[in-house]
């Protein structure tokens, strides 16, 4: 995790890796908090994304 525990971070938080399990695994293996933080931040845009997509499909009628 010292070593390549930032890219494992932020792969996790960008594809639909289990992130919780990632996480845990971070801290049990004592990543640095700084760039766990900054993997972590890799997950607003993909949620942001997400509640986007089903705003609009919401709007559009496709889940009434």
């Amino acid at each position: 995790m010292r070593r390549h525990g930032l890219v494992t971070i932020a792969l996790a938080a960008i594809t639909p890796l289990p992130f919780a399990i990632c996480a845990w695994s971070a801290g049990a293996l004592g990543m640095r908090l700084a760039p766990f933080l900054l993997g972590l931040s890799l997950r607003v845009p993909k949620v942001a994304f997400y509640a986007w997509v089903i705003d609009q499909s919401w709007r559009a009628g496709a889940l009434r």
